[in-house]
């Protein structure tokens, strides 16, 4: 999936601007896009490999939902406050535009069956025992550590991540 560019750029920007991370759409997306596939292609089950708000930190009563639905998506699925709907309407950002990064209704959820797990609650792991793998397997981190981390191997997937802002100017 590859969304419009120059709405994705809106929402890089928008993301920044109202709740500091300028990857606000793909945050959102890794969670909603392949939900919404799903249902389209009538796929019951998906896994994910991390679970954010494990990795990343959350409340403890929470670890143990292994379940990923509309209530962890809004509540650790990378909202940050900031919901599709605060953005449609402005600066030309049409509700087409945010169907990628919109929740399924819950009717068509319960269609499909549609369930959501990770699969860092059956088989331990962590970044770094992934990167070491990784390399054995041929990947090559970045030169340098990346910006924001210690590490060379952490938020490669992000072009803005490492310093390039002037995509919003």
């Amino acid at each position: 999936m590859s969304p419009n560019p120059i709405v994705r750029a809106k929402l890089n920007r928008k993301g920044l601007t109202q709740v500091g991370d300028i990857s606000w759409p793909e945050h959102v997306g890794i969670f909603t896009i392949p939900v919404r596939a799903a249902v389209q292609y009538k796929v019951p089950l998906i896994i994910w490999g991390e679970n954010s708000q494990n990795e990343y930190g959350g409340p403890a009563a929470a670890t143990e939902s292994h379940i990923l639905n509309r209530r962890w998506l809004e509540e650790f699925g990378g909202l940050l406050g900031m919901r599709v709907a605060d953005v449609v309407g402005r600066e030309g950002i049409e509700a087409r535009h945010m169907i990628p990064f919109s929740y399924p209704p819950d009717e068509e959820l319960a269609t499909v069956g549609v369930t959501g797990l990770f699969f860092g609650h059956y088989l331990p792991g962590d970044g770094l025992s992934n990167a070491l793998i990784a390399v054995a397997l041929g990947f090559h981190g970045k030169p340098t550590s990346v910006e924001g981390s210690m590490v060379n191997y952490e938020n490669l997937d992000n072009y803005q991540r490492d310093g390039d802002l002037h995509l919003l100017s």
